[in-house]
């Protein structure tokens, strides 16, 4: 029989190779033709940080996992109710598709924690109607979301950090940043208005060190 003498874990984000390897089940020694390939994909894919897993057989006696993972692009806090009637918050990733994922600082290093803390919070939302593991319906966040991707392939992502998107108006993004500005932007037409935001921060820095 043919065993599996090498397992090669190759991932495109930021979860440690030895969870993914816990995760997987697959173990040294283990027939390679024995597993089910299938069967381990759709168990990885369960986790909320993992969008895509692929598995290849290699002979002699290589197993190749694959692994695409979800990108947070905001952080949306969630309250819950606990068995003794407290309520506790829970912060989970937006990405770009919408998904709510968890964001789990057990798995990955201190570094990509930080990054989690720096992402922008959306807040506003109707917490009944934002489930973990399934995608976003408020046509207003994905909106939001929309945003931040068109923010950060701007120019004025070199210039603020955003720390929160506001939805509690309608048809309104109220964006705060970390150095204390705020803008409310219409739901549609992002580059126009971050083209726009630029002139008149770039102005008032002018006129400011003038």
């Amino acid at each position: 029989q043919l065993k599996i003498r090498e397992f090669v874990i190759r991932t495109d984000g930021v979860i440690d190779r030895g969870n993914l390897e816990r995760w997987s089940g697959v173990k040294l020694g283990d027939n390679l033709f024995a597993i089910d390939l299938d069967a381990i994909r759709r168990h990885l894919q369960m986790h909320g940080m993992i969008r895509k897993a692929y598995l290849e057989r290699k002979l002699p006696g290589t197993l190749i996992l694959q692994v695409s993972e979800r990108e947070p692009l905001a952080r949306v806090r969630l309250h819950f109710s606990t068995a003794n009637g407290h309520i506790v918050a829970r912060e989970f990733g937006l990405d770009r598709t919408g998904r709510v994922m968890p964001l789990d600082q057990a798995i990955v290093r201190p570094e990509t924690v930080q990054s989690w803390l720096r992402l922008p919070e959306i807040s506003g939302l109707d917490e009944r109607k934002v489930i973990p593991g399934s995608d976003l319906t408020n046509e207003l966040a994905r909106a939001a979301l929309d945003f931040l991707a068109a923010f950060n392939d701007s120019p004025m992502k070199r210039l603020v950090q955003i720390a929160e998107i506001d939805l509690s108006e309608p048809e309104i993004l109220r964006v705060r940043t970390t150095q204390g500005s705020a803008v409310d932007l219409l739901d549609q037409g992002f580059p126009r208005q971050l083209a726009r935001w630029e002139a008149i921060h770039l102005y008032c820095n002018s006129s400011h060190v003038g």
